[in-house]
């Protein structure tokens, strides 16, 4: 029995499933009989485990049952016993009954079986074995077809009894063995076994919200039975434990906002928020992280993951509960109105026309708005919805890619026209260092060069076009800082989104450094390349800052009295204005300004800089380092990431380490070497913090030197090995005059040819082979071979080619059985090939076949 430890939701292995639905997905490899047989991974008879789950789309999702019942949850764990190839059917009907009713202590008279009917479609009969074995005496006679209806019931355990594999054509192949695979949710067991019958939430379930009159922040207590309250309370407690897990929100982050893992968790979060403030009245913004401590201090003893990085977690849930509360705001809005329309036309649907464009213009969830026409008993007219949607899928697709050709440029008659125009001002951009929406009148829509009074007269509507607007609060690209991007929302009712901002006025640009949300490229003068252990003091020193969390103050001064300040860091020869923009950590520019000279601002930060800035230093959360190059003579450049994508790359470098370590942890010295090779070619493309990469390069260089010195002494050991095999053989059969063998000795082709070598030299004949087996035991061929790498060599006698023995026939007739190539002269030949196992022992008795033919009078080869 192999027992293995909880596994994260977060499914990486299998191409097929988004979470961890289906826990059997971890050992597909030994279903399929794929798994190396020699490893302890697929050397396993049996096994224990506890699988966290996320059941939230696709074909189990059980989001839209949360709360109107009281056993379907959004995340649960998964509790399995599995047996490969070892028990089957009867044994596991035992052990099942055996631990509910004598272990569990279930009463029998309560318990329901169904079996497996049978599938005609698929030429599968119905399963008379399992259900005869339940038709035994200490069995129970509960047996009830789909005819018969549904009791009230609650599924507590399945017993699966695998032994097909679906394939890519919809077909059934018979496993290469039987196998079981139960599955038993642990939340309903303790539901079963804490009540009778189950009609509550589940003690081991997170408990609900409820609002006391004295707190403003609800506290976790028992639900309401009340199925609207139970729904409102249930459901953001499902979703807060679901979407607290560290794992799930960096996931949730790094993945797309329409698509993927990303975006069940935040169907699931959004959900929750709305509920909490429908039927709480609860302002949201940052409900679900005020609540992460409460469910850190009552469940973090049940999943310990959830307190790891409480802090990170917190900030991810307030990005996402604020970003969507932008958008609640408008969406609700636009869904009452359209609920109304509907009504008022007396309709029982709302137009799919307008749930698409909740969709696809609001970022509206479609599932959000299917609860709330619920609500007001509507339903939505999907056949309108469909069409709406291809329509945009359409238009998206003549569009085509948005590349710089497309992109809205003004050019010098553009701007010569606007100079003339006194209806277009100046953009005012005063706005654009704060964090809040603006006000603004549209003066004007551009395309290709012309000005429109409104979008009805432009020429082509799936063309990007600019607004130009009497003021803004984006930023214009400038001194190497990206424009903000946004949207415009006109009336409440229609968006647009804004790629790009660009500013009517003066424009400075300045060349040799970039400033993106998460990135960041500087140039600078350097005489030689930035060393590690230089690179690694530049990220202490930032990161040390981000730590410290310090304000980051700015303040327009004059020119004159800037200057004065000590330690102020300013481009040599560069025109700055008057007055200039100031920017400091730590202390701000009025108390600056009252102590000009004082050395101890040389200890912060003082620049002239006119972008934007965070408001503390804490906000850029990580600071990390991808690159140090050169790109000019005297001119070094460093790029580094921050935010997600410095905790992207960081979870990289951790994996790589991670991966390193389970490499140095191989035995097999082929199979490490492959693994060693594969880990650096990977490595070198790695984007990851130069200093990691480094401290990974040396530990893999360690690693690799370790392992080449026991290669080459391994070589010579295989080399002795049948050399000495060799010389024996000739030496015990002195009128032996040919010698067909197999080594162990793996791929050495070399330590073959050695012994060749040696039989060269007595002008024997011989003919050797060896195999390095696929570390995962993967069969091909139907089944009929093992992947391998077969290496053999041929050499023959000069009296055995008289006899008509070729030494390049000889091996090609091998390598029909092991497959690859084979090639040589008449005396000697050498093949790889890519069959071992059965394959190969097929080769050496038709190497033996050939030699017989063709050399002796006897059958039987002389050996």
């Amino acid at each position: 029995m192999a027992e293995t430890q909880q596994q994260t939701a977060a499914n990486n292995a299998s191409t097929t499933s988004r979470f961890g639905d289906w826990p059997a997905t971890k050992y597909k490899p030994i279903f399929l009989g794929i798994a190396d047989p020699n490893s302890s991974f697929g050397s396993m008879k049996r096994a224990v485990n506890s699988q966290k789950c996320i059941r939230a789309g696709g074909k189990h999702n059980d989001l839209d049952d949360v709360g109107k019942d009281t056993y379907h949850h959004t995340f649960f764990e998964m509790l399995g016993n599995w047996s490969f190839g070892d028990y089957f059917k009867k044994e596991a009907i035992e052990m099942a009954w055996e631990l509910l009713t004598v272990v569990y202590g279930l009463p029998k008279d309560r318990l329901y079986v169904t079996y497996f009917e049978g599938d005609a479609k698929q030429g599968l009969e119905p399963d008379l074995e399992a259900r005869d074995l339940w038709l035994k005496d200490w069995r129970p006679q509960r047996f009830r077809s789909r005819q018969q209806g549904r009791p009230n019931v609650i599924e507590i355990w399945n017993n699966v009894f695998m032994q097909f594999n679906r394939e890519d054509d919809g077909s059934l192949r018979p496993l290469p063995a039987k196998h079981i695979d139960t599955g038993m949710g642990f939340e309903r067991l303790v539901s079963i076994l804490k009540t009778s019958p189950p009609t509550t939430i589940p003690t081991s379930s997170p408990p609900s919200l409820t609002r006391s009159s004295s707190s403003p922040v609800p506290v976790l207590t028992p639900a309401s039975s009340a199925p609207r309250t139970r729904m409102a309370s249930t459901l953001p407690t499902v979703s807060l434990l679901t979407t607290s897990e560290p794992d799930f929100c960096h996931l949730g982050r790094r993945c797309a906002d329409r698509d993927g893992r990303g975006y069940v968790l935040r169907r699931i979060l959004r959900r929750g928020t709305r509920y909490v403030r429908k039927y709480f009245q609860v302002p949201i913004g940052s409900f679900f992280s005020q609540l992460v401590p409460t469910l850190v201090d009552q469940m973090g003893h049940f999943f310990p993951e959830i307190t790891k990085k409480v802090n990170d977690v917190k900030a991810i849930l307030d990005e996402e509960e604020a970003s969507f509360a932008r958008t609640l705001d408008r969406g609700e809005k636009l869904f009452e109105e359209y609920a109304a329309k509907a009504k008022a036309d007396g309709k029982k649907q709302l137009s799919g026309n307008d749930v698409w464009k909740l969709y696809d213009t609001f970022g509206f969830p479609v599932d959000l708005t299917l609860i709330m026409a619920e609500e007001q008993g509507l339903g939505v007219n999907e056949k309108e919805f469909e069409a709406a949607q291809a329509e945009s899928k359409e238009l998206s697709k003549a569009g085509g890619k948005k590349g710089e050709t497309e992109a809205v440029k003004f050019d010098v008659h553009d701007l010569g026209h606007l100079e003339k125009d006194s209806s277009v001002p100046k953009t005012q951009d005063d706005f654009k260092y704060g964090v809040n929406s603006v006000k603004a009148s549209v003066k004007a829509i551009y395309q290709d060069h012309a000005f429109f009074p409104e979008t009805t007269k432009i020429g082509d509507r799936a063309k990007n076009f600019g607004i130009l607007l009497d003021r803004t609060c984006l930023y214009a690209e400038s001194g190497g800082q990206q424009a903000d991007t946004g949207s415009i929302v006109i009336d409440g009712k229609t968006e647009f989104v804004i790629e790009d901002a660009q500013v009517l006025g003066d424009h400075i640009d300045q060349k040799g450094s970039l400033v993106a949300p998460t990135k960041l490229r500087f140039d600078f003068s350097h005489k030689q390349g930035v060393n590690v252990t230089e690179l690694k003091k530049i990220e202490d020193i930032s990161v040390d800052w981000i730590k410290r969390d310090v304000g980051v103050y700015s303040k327009e001064m004059s020119l004159e009295v800037a200057q004065k300040i000590p330690g102020l860091r300013a481009v040599f020869g560069e025109a700055y204005p008057n007055p200039v923009r100031v920017v400091t950590l730590e202390y701000d520019l009025d108390t600056i300004a009252g102590d000009l000279e004082n050395p101890k601002w040389r200890g912060t930060s003082v620049e002239f800089c006119g972008g934007t800035h965070v408001a503390k230093t804490g906000d850029i959360r990580q600071f990390v380092i991808t690159e140090e190059s050169g790109i000019a003579k005297g001119i070094r450049r460093i790029i580094a990431v921050t935010g997600d994508e410095a905790a992207s790359v960081t979870k990289v470098a951790d994996d790589a380490e991670s991966r390193l370590g389970e490499i140095d942890a191989i035995t097999d010295q082929s199979a490490k070497d492959a693994a060693l090779k594969a880990y650096g070619t990977n490595l070198a493309q790695l984007d990851i913090s130069v200093v990691r990469k480094a401290s990974l390069n040396e530990k893999f260089s360690a690693i690799r030197k370790k392992l080449d010195t026991a290669l080459k002494a391994q070589d010579k050991a295989d080399t002795k090995l049948i050399t000495d095999s060799v010389v024996s053989h000739f030496q015990s059969n002195p009128n032996a005059t040919s010698y067909i063998a197999k080594f162990d000795v793996g791929s050495n082709m070399k330590a073959l040819q050695s012994a060749l070598n040696v039989v060269k030299k007595l002008d024997k004949t011989a003919y050797f082979f060896s195999q390095q087996l696929d570390p995962n035991g993967t069969k091909i061929a139907d089944g009929n071979a093992l992947k391998a790498k077969v290496v053999h060599v041929a050499y023959v006698s000069k009296y055995h080619q008289s006899k008509g023995l070729n030494a390049k026939e000889w091996v090609e007739t091998a390598a029909q059985h092991v497959g690859g190539k084979g090639g040589g002269k008449k005396d000697s030949a050498q093949g790889v090939g890519e069959m071992g196992g059965k394959a190969l022992d097929d080769a050496i008795e038709s190497a033996k076949r050939v030699f017989t033919l063709k050399c002796e009078d006897s059958p039987v080869p002389m050996q």
